[in-house]
């Protein structure tokens, strides 16, 4: 089935775990073309059918056609979803119906293991914060259709802003409820949570231990070796083995990550913090590594033992004073643009971005990059794109985004 044109399309699946997809798919033509789309009851007179397959990983799909149906085969939710996104990514309006303009068939296996984006929020974004539960919801999915399978948020504590004018929730009640919503849609949960040198190790565990009891799923906690924090590297390793114990009672398989982030007042903070981590045991799972790192990749990579496995922290929203400024390589962007735009403006970089992913990619199971909104959308959806497939070209990925 290279092309096809519907001028209605029917929908079964299998299972009651999938009627949502089946609802999704519906919402998502109709929005379309209005009325295009609708639900039968039997496998027989479905234009697409979704079916339960015992696959090895949620992350997998298969779409195939038999006698002109299409087969969205998953092992749940997320798998569903993913063949909406490609589903969706194939297709445009034609006259009054839809045409599916290429072949979708195959079996599909992402690339990385950990592929997301840090969506906080909190004050300081220039989108999150004005953001509904149903902006967030929306964007969680168009995110997924391009193969996340993770989204970052950021707990409030005493060090955070109490919030701003835009925002029409409590952050820490955000973060429940949206969290049941991602786990409906089995969307990991990672969670960006610093340290800071004011705090003692009982307030930490309590504060901790509060947010890890309220929130329904929790896959990955994110705590940044600085930027912000700036504990000594002993003290920041202790602090991450306390923390750990204590996300393991409440969400007993959820894995801790630190960042090898230095702050700036330490000098031998990187040669410190590969020496403690490769001889004891500090309950980390894995290496982040982002803006401030304490040593050049390559370099942090051959000293950190390949027990620990490397996540990237990729500043895909800034454009000068910053990790990676425009023409990172080269530092010539215009100085009128660079004044007149400055560090967040709109800032579609595919081309630079797709170098950057190609000359790091070797180093990483995988990413969640830092983001302050809508701004950096094409950056960031070529990103996951690369994160599913990274064999797909920058322009078949930011076509599919169009």
């Amino acid at each position: 089935m290279d092309v096809k044109f519907y001028n209605t399309i029917k929908i079964y699946s299998d299972a009651p775990q999938l009627s949502f997809a089946a609802g999704l798919i519906q919402s998502e033509l109709n929005a379309r073309i209005n009325g295009i789309a609708e639900q039968v009851e039997s496998y027989e007179d479905a234009d697409i059918v979704f079916e339960t397959v015992d696959f090895d990983s949620r992350d997998f799909f298969n779409i195939e056609n038999v006698n002109e149906t299409l087969i969205f085969k998953s092992s749940g939710i997320r798998g569903a979803i993913y063949c909406i996104g490609m589903f969706l990514r194939r297709i445009i309006k034609k006259d009054e119906g839809i045409m599916l303009i290429e072949n979708i068939c195959g079996e599909y296996y992402p690339s990385k293991e950990i592929r997301g984006h840090q969506v906080g929020y909190r004050p300081t974004p220039n989108t999150y914060d004005a953001w509904t539960y149903v902006d967030y919801e929306r964007y969680y999915l168009d995110m997924m259709y391009f193969g996340v399978n993770t989204a970052e948020h950021i707990p409030a504590d005493v060090h955070s802003p109490a919030g701003n004018v835009l925002m029409k929730y409590d952050p820490n009640e955000f973060l429940v409820k949206t969290s049941q919503f991602m786990d409906e849609i089995d969307l990991n949960v990672s969670l960006w949570y610093p340290n800071y040198d004011s705090d003692t190790d009982e307030n930490v565990l309590q504060s901790r231990k509060t947010i890890f009891e309220k929130i329904t799923r929790i896959d990955y906690l994110f705590i940044p070796g600085g930027d912000p924090g700036n504990l000594p590297v002993d003290e920041l390793l202790n602090r991450c083995k306390i923390i750990s114990e204590v996300l393991k009672k409440t969400h007993s398989e959820a894995q801790l990550w630190v960042s090898a982030q230095a702050p700036h007042e330490y000098d031998n903070w990187g040669t410190d913090f590969v020496k403690l981590i490769n001889e004891e045991d500090f309950g980390i799972d894995g290496i982040i590594y982002g803006p401030n790192h304490a040593m050049p990749l390559d370099e942090l990579r051959e000293k950190i033992s390949k027990k620990y496995p490397f996540r990237f922290y990729p500043d895909i929203t800034h454009n000068v004073r910053c990790e990676y400024p425009v023409h990172y390589d080269r530092c010539d962007w215009n100085f009128a643009l660079n004044t007149a735009l400055s560090r967040e403006c709109v800032n579609p970089r595919p081309l630079e971005y797709y170098k950057l992913y190609k000359e790091t990619e070797k180093y990483f199971i995988g990413s969640v990059s830092y983001s302050e909104g809508v701004t950096d959308d094409v950056n960031k959806f070529l990103w996951s794109a690369l994160d599913f497939d990274s064999q797909i070209s920058p322009e078949d990925a930011i076509s599919d985004y169009c």
